[in-house]
């Protein structure tokens, strides 16, 4: 959604009441101000998808990229360890609250935190502790120096559901945890089959293949990230390391609203992650809100997604450069961040704010809407062709691939990221289904096509008559692909049946 967007009502009346399922990685609280014993009572990860959803079988870890400040491909290890898993946290057993809302906290030596104080009732919350997958080291705080990636996952090479208990079984050879170095070879990819140590690191252990659901990564110090894309990836960190990042928007493509330098002097389109995220440093613990203020070499210290009104200029300098003394000129190219001063993290619950007062804009948060698999804010016949076109579809579907030694098969899993995300809302958007009826994991584009406008009660008042009819009939006799129930892509004799099937 776009800021100052209120969601409106879903396409069709039968479609507000189906159930629907994503998971995504909402707020990250990575290095709380004030340092010390502060990051153990105030860190925090927070996730949001469809209310009560169940995460058993998913997992989160936070991977530490190494240091390469002179970029020489090897890490600094005198001043920083490898690239390693720093934390990992299993979700069995958890599901997301009755507002969508999961937040997992760390707590001191004594077992205290002060997020859960912060949470709203309704939000599913649980320790570190309590969710760490077992190493021969315990649960810590997430470390805030070098690049990090968070990464959400759900399958994982050794790795098992138990059918009796529910839980996860971690099976010789499993590798997903905390203390692995997961990228032996600094290469920026996640270690599959034999790869080369460099600079001392120990051999790899089998990463590959997981399935990633969702990632936000940004970089520093020279380290590496681990997302499967880099529109996933921060892209300007400029004078400070995240202190946090809060989710505000999703996209399914690159919207390419803003622009910026990259690191050869071009001018290029932001990245996904950069439309989609508030982040940068903290003023403090009080009320956690954002810095939007500048270093002392003029650095801004937090960064907000591209004001879509904001001035244009036409490429020939760096307008967030502080020594460039670049001017708007009525360019093609946008640069300005959205106005987000006074905006906070909350934990537990959403970030909507009206900053109008201050000068900014009016944030509602993005939320998920059932039958949206585009993520543009509206449930219609755009997201009822896609979901045709995935028809039978499994989120295990896997092909075969080479690792990069050029020898070792690994699997890669269809659906990753948004494409995840995509499959994931269309698997369980089941606005068809009796209430007894068994939920398949697959795609049922059939099944949906009873929310997208051909429900039998067209009108919404309770009954199913006359009217509704005349509606279903209208649709089909006008060649609306809405009545495209069986997905062909034609309207024709079979689908006028199945019409006059489920109004009768």
């Amino acid at each position: 959604m776009k800021w100052g967007f209120i969601l409106g009502a879903c396409a069709g009346a039968a479609l507000s009441a189906a159930t629907y399922g994503q998971v995504v990685i909402n707020e990250v609280l990575e290095n709380p101000p004030g340092g010390g014993t502060t990051d153990d009572v105030w860190e925090y990860l927070e996730l949001y998808g469809q209310p009560n959803m169940d995460l058993t079988g998913y997992a989160i870890a936070l991977i530490k990229g190494g240091r390469d400040e002179d970029g020489d491909g090897i890490p600094d290890v005198a001043s920083e360890r490898y690239a390693e898993i720093d934390e990992a946290f299993s979700l069995d057993g958890l599901s997301l609250g009755a507002n969508g809302l999961l937040v997992l906290y760390g707590t001191n030596t004594f077992g205290v935190s002060n997020i859960p104080a912060l949470l709203d009732p309704e939000t599913t919350g649980a320790s570190f502790a309590s969710a760490h997958i077992p190493t021969s080291d315990t649960q810590g705080k997430l470390a805030n120096d070098n690049s990090s990636t968070y990464l959400l996952v759900r399958k994982r090479p050794n790795h098992m559901i138990d059918d009796d208990t529910g839980m996860s079984m971690y099976l010789p050879g499993y590798a997903f945890r905390k203390d692995i170095n997961p990228d032996v070879d600094f290469d920026s990819n996640l270690d599959c089959g034999v790869e080369s140590p460099v600079g001392g690191a120990p051999g790899a252990q089998v990463i590959e293949s997981i399935q990633i659901v969702d990632s936000v990564a940004w970089s520093h110090q020279g380290g590496k990230e681990y997302t499967r894309s880099s529109e996933q990836e921060i892209s300007d960190t400029n004078g400070f390391n995240p202190d946090g990042v809060s989710r505000i928007a999703l996209y399914m493509v690159n919207p390419e609203i803003g622009s910026r330098f990259n690191s050869a002097g071009k001018v290029v389109p932001t990245r996904m992650a950069d439309e989609e995220f508030v982040y940068g440093d903290l003023i403090s613990t009080v009320g956690l809100e954002y810095n939007h203020g500048v270093d002392v070499d003029g650095l801004i210290q937090s960064k907000s997604p591209t004001d879509p009104n904001g001035p244009g200029y036409d490429g020939s300098c760096d307008p967030e450069d502080p020594n460039a003394g670049c001017a708007s000129n009525g360019g093609q190219y946008l640069f300005d961040d959205l106005n987000t001063a006074g905006f906070t993290m909350t934990p537990g619950s959403f970030n909507d704010a009206d900053l109008s007062g201050m000068g900014g804009p009016v944030i509602a948060q993005f939320r998920f809407e059932p039958g949206d698999f585009n993520f543009d804010g509206v449930a219609d016949v755009q997201d009822f062709a896609l979901i045709c076109a995935l028809e039978g579809a499994s989120l295990d579907e896997t092909f075969m691939v080479v690792c990069p030694d050029g020898v070792t098969p690994m699997l890669k899993y269809r659906f990753e990221d948004r494409a995840f995300q995509q499959a994931l809302a269309m698997t369980n958007m089941n606005a068809g289904d009796t209430p007894n009826e068994i939920t398949s994991e697959d795609v049922s584009a059939h099944r949906v096509s009873l929310g997208f406008g051909v429900a039998p009660d067209q009108n919404g008042d309770g009954v199913v008559n006359g009217a509704d009819l005349a509606t279903l009939l209208a649709n089909w006799g006008s060649d609306d692909p809405i009545a495209d129930v069986n997905c062909t892509g034609v309207v024709d004799g079979a689908d006028l049946a199945a019409l006059l099937a489920n109004w009768g």
